[in-house]
């Protein structure tokens, strides 16, 4: 078998054979820097799909041919978003994917001889949530036509132009990411690397979401794993309300104190600041003189409380009051020993805020 070498010159004029590796592959010295024209010379660029070297396609005018890969509700996934004022925050749900809401205040009483404002919440009881039933079980019904009468109406010219807005953005972004997959590991570090000595303006094409042909499955979080948005069969939203945590805050104002006889005890201020109930109980070795309740708005001038009096146990000395409903923002007890001998006076309290 015969062989060829080949030689080439170095910059002063010697000759030397051209080196290659075990594989025939040739061997460069400092690299190969090569300039293209715009004018004269092209590059095809190719892609990978799925291990085949595939060259990328433009329409007639250069612009390149995106692959539009639409969003499918068994495959794809969107965590929504909210904001508490400061911070973006996933919407939560339950574990069965129902939409949780807070319910952060309540209206106050309303009296029927309010016409103006009874008039105004019948029809708006009557144009957005229909007639609600307390039989109706977690009063569903309602809730449905809540979500179907203020779901997004496609003929609405500013939602429809809002939703356009997102659907365009999320389709752009999904489209880039999905057709782009098959440029990576074109060499290694996973970069495709060109030299450009000059080139014309690159036009993208890309497809927006349509609101006929693409899915989007809405997920939200029950503070630890994200889950799809629950419906009915028809599409409309089951939510699940519930109440506000209670709170409850308890203390000691008197323990074992000394009243002397003929003496009084008051004790110092408890401040309601929201709590609606309070109970007051304990013990006491005086069962003839009553406990009665003392209500102030500035902790300063206090007034008593005529129709509320605690009457300890006559045997046992124990002693326990409720009162409901409180709405003044400090509550305080006083006791007077009016027998002949000094008297012993436990006195707790636990309040509620709901």
């Amino acid at each position: 078998m015969s062989h060829t070498v080949i030689f080439g010159k170095d910059s002063s004029g010697f000759q030397h054979p051209v080196r290659c590796n075990t594989n025939g592959e040739l061997e460069l010295a400092g690299g190969l820097t090569v300039s293209l024209d715009a004018q004269n010379d092209s590059v095809q660029v190719y892609g990978d799909y799925i291990g085949t070297k595939t060259a990328l396609t433009t329409t007639a005018s250069g612009a390149l041919n995106v692959w539009s890969n639409p969003l499918s509700s068994s495959t794809d996934e969107v965590v929504v978003y909210g904001n508490d004022g400061s911070s973006n925050q996933k919407l939560k749900t339950s574990v069965a994917g129902r939409l949780e809401v807070d319910v952060n205040s309540s209206v106050g009483t309303l009296s029927t001889s309010d016409t103006t404002t009874q008039s105004k919440l019948d029809t708006l009881h009557t144009d957005l949530i229909g007639t609600l039933n307390v039989s109706d079980s977690l009063a569903q019904s309602s809730l449905n036509t809540i979500v179907s009468q203020t779901a997004l109406n496609a003929t609405n010219a500013e939602q429809q132009s809002q939703t356009s807005y997102l659907i365009s953005s999320d389709g752009k972004l999904s489209t880039l990411i999905t057709n782009t997959t098959g440029l990576n590991n074109c060499i290694a570090g996973n970069e495709l690397q060109v030299d450009i000595v000059s080139a014309p303006t690159l036009t993208v094409s890309q497809n927006a979401l349509s609101a006929t042909t693409d899915e989007v499955v809405v997920y939200g979080n029950d503070g630890t794993a994200n889950h799809k948005l629950l419906t009915d069969a028809t599409g409309k939203l089951t939510v699940n309300l519930h109440d506000q945590e209670k709170t409850t805050t308890s203390a000691t104002l008197q323990s074992a104190t000394s009243i002397p006889a003929s003496g009084s005890m008051t004790t110092s201020a408890v401040d309601m600041d929201g709590h609606r109930v309070i109970s007051v109980y304990g013990n006491t070795t005086n069962t003839m003189d009553s406990i009665y309740i003392q209500m102030s708005d500035d902790n300063v001038n206090w007034y008593k409380d005529s129709q509320a009096f605690i009457y300890p146990d006559f045997n046992s000395g124990d002693f326990s009051y409720t009162l409901k409903d409180v709405a003044v923002r400090y509550v305080r007890f006083v006791k007077d020993n009016t027998q002949g001998g000094a008297e012993t006076i436990t006195l707790k309290y636990t309040q509620m805020k709901f």
